[in-house]
């Protein structure tokens, strides 16, 4: 096996392993930046939802779909049509009542430009 591709396994199981522990626990799985001071660059304060929105655009783009969020739209986009339709189904504290289409287009942007799939 090459070792690059090792290494990739070995820090996606690793990522996957800290997921299931923060689901298990609740807990943020991003913790603070070593100086203490605020979240890690790229993460918002709502991981949930950052974590629901990545996976939802990760799934469009694999299937050939676009969710994209844009506040210069009257609606938004359509990452933030699919979050209000998925809203129902959903646990009531995972959705703000409002969604802030900036801080979704700044998930969306973060998380494309970090090559990182799901």
């Amino acid at each position: 096996m090459n070792v690059a591709v090792g290494k990739l396994i070995w820090n996606r199981s690793l990522d996957n392993l800290l997921w299931a522990f923060s689901e298990l626990t609740g807990s943020n799985p991003f913790p603070a930046r070593p100086n203490g001071r605020g979240r890690p660059r790229g993460t918002v304060g709502n991981w949930q939802l950052q974590k629901l929105v990545e996976i939802l655009w990760q799934t469009a783009e694999d299937y050939g779909g676009n969710l994209y969020a844009d506040h210069k739209r009257d609606y938004g986009g359509t990452m933030i049509k699919a979050l209000e339709l998925l809203r129902p189904v959903l646990p009531e504290s995972l959705l703000p009542k409002i969604l802030a289409v900036p801080t979704i287009e700044t998930i969306i942007k973060n998380f494309k430009a970090s090559g990182r799939d799901w």
